[in-house]
């Protein structure tokens, strides 16, 4: 009898432990969905374009064209975000990559291989040293200044206005730098042809967008990395 009793507050543990670690999954769960809504874009005339997570970085699609894979094979393409998230648990994509849940993942270097049957997306992270010699202020027309979108230059890369969007700022996105100085054409970190003193904000799980806040009006700005054009 003491025996059978043992067995069962054991089996009661047992279950306990169970359900307790089905509880945390779940949690696990929600916790991700509160983080990506705080990771959320108010886009409203665009959507995030594709774009996979792993392994800390978000890998965006190139205009790339391959017939065959490259590396070994990391997983499937598991969930996507809701629409204008990003995407931060791996092997999760963008709103934009529904179609392709369940498609092979593979990695080589700083690139991601996504095949779907015949197939092949090539997605990368660019760290790429686009840094150029800067123009000061133009001598021509005052006319070119339209003909030059708003730019600026952090860590080596340009990133430029993403179709002129005011965004709300989320809390994935903290203080990278302020503006140093105004040029027409920038070519160097923390430079621009933006209002001085802007306060520029970035993710650091990716790297193709970044905010400005402009020290003007005092509203925040969605800009893109070019070298992902």
């Amino acid at each position: 009898m003491k025996k059978r009793m043992i067995l069962c507050f054991a089996c009661f543990l047992l279950c306990s432990c169970t359900s307790t670690s089905i509880d945390n999954e779940d949690y696990e769960k929600k916790l991700y969905h509160v983080d990506n809504e705080v990771c959320e874009l108010t886009l409203y005339h665009t959507d995030l374009p594709q774009g996979i997570y792993y392994d800390g970085k978000i890998y965006w699609e190139t205009s790339i064209e391959n017939t065959s894979v490259k590396g070994e094979k990391i997983g499937v393409l598991q969930e996507v975000a809701k629409p204008n998230c990003f995407p931060v648990s791996n092997y999760t994509g963008t709103d934009a990559m529904e179609e392709y849940k369940g498609s092979e993942l593979y990695k080589y270097r700083d690139t991601i291989y996504l095949k779907k049957g015949k197939d092949i997306h090539v997605l990368q992270y660019i760290e790429t040293d686009a840094r150029q010699e800067p123009i000061e202020r133009y001598e021509g027309s005052q006319s070119a200044d339209y003909a030059v979108p708003p730019h600026f230059f952090y860590n080596d890369m340009r990133y430029q206005t993403y179709q002129g969007e005011e965004i709300e700022l989320p809390g994935c996105f903290q203080k990278a730098g302020t503006i140093k100085k105004n040029l027409f054409i920038a070519g160097e970190n923390l430079t621009g042809n933006v209002p001085k003193d802007s306060i520029l904000y970035a993710a650091d799980f990716q790297n193709r967008f970044m905010i400005l806040k402009n020290s003007e009006d005092e509203k925040y700005y969605l800009f893109e990395n070019t070298s992902y054009r």
